[in-house]
């Protein structure tokens, strides 16, 4: 897995580990929270977002025995959208359009915020059996850019909806606030989710288990 992080003093680093561990198999540090993370366009190629700070950039492992792939240096480089662009284009995803202007808002918690009201977004539908599963982009506000889920026939994707997607066997996945449902085509049919779970409310391991201890009675 490829991310960016920021330390405790602000420091920051764009790695790569191995989950579920966080600890970076290798890293170099980053110009702030500008770019960062990356995507892989194949099952042997990362593309890494990184910018060349300190000419740094995960590439250079691209050659290393620590990684079992090869790593090249995206050249569009920015903030997210480059590598949502590039992640929705290769899991399937049809962008239906060129991206509207966003307006800046204001809000009391978010110095700075836009809204975009005439995205026509992106569209999927891995068969002739699935609905079409639409998404479109909304504006970049408290909790950063944020995407509006439609699926075709339904009203399942209410605007509680974090992220909704297609997985590779065509079953569709749905995260809303802190929970995830997967649905199969009968489970859609029904209204019902064939698989839930609520992550909410889970508490932090005890000492005990973080150190593989069994409690004690």
């Amino acid at each position: 897995m490829v991310y960016l992080a920021m330390g405790s003093g602000g420091k920051t680093w764009n790695g790569i580990c191995k989950p579920p561990w966080l600890r970076t198999v290798v890293d170099v540090p980053n110009m702030g929270t500008w770019a960062g993370g990356g995507f892989f366009s194949d099952a042997r190629t990362l593309r890494s977002n990184d910018v060349s700070y300190h000419d740094r950039s995960l590439s250079e492992f691209s050659k290393s025995k620590e990684v079992p792939f090869s790593i090249e240096r995206m050249e569009s480089g920015g903030e997210v959208f480059p590598i949502l662009s590039h992640r929705l284009g290769r899991d399937g995803w049809t962008r239906e359009g060129d991206f509207g202007k966003d307006q800046e808002i204001s809000l009391k918690h978010n110095p700075y915020s836009t809204l975009c009201v005439d995205d026509p977004g992106w569209s999927w539908r891995p068969t002739s059996e699935h609905p079409m599963l639409r998404m479109f982009y909304r504006g970049y506000f408290v909790h950063g850019y944020t995407f509006e889920f439609r699926l075709e026939g339904s009203d399942l994707l209410d605007p509680e909806v974090e992220w909704a997607t297609w997985d590779a066997k065509g079953d569709l996945l749905v995260a809303r606030q802190g929970s995830i449902q997967r649905y199969t085509l009968n489970g859609l049919k029904n209204g019902t989710p064939d698989f839930s779970v609520d992550l909410e409310n889970l508490n932090p391991p005890t000492d005990n288990a973080q150190q593989g201890v069994a409690p004690t009675a």
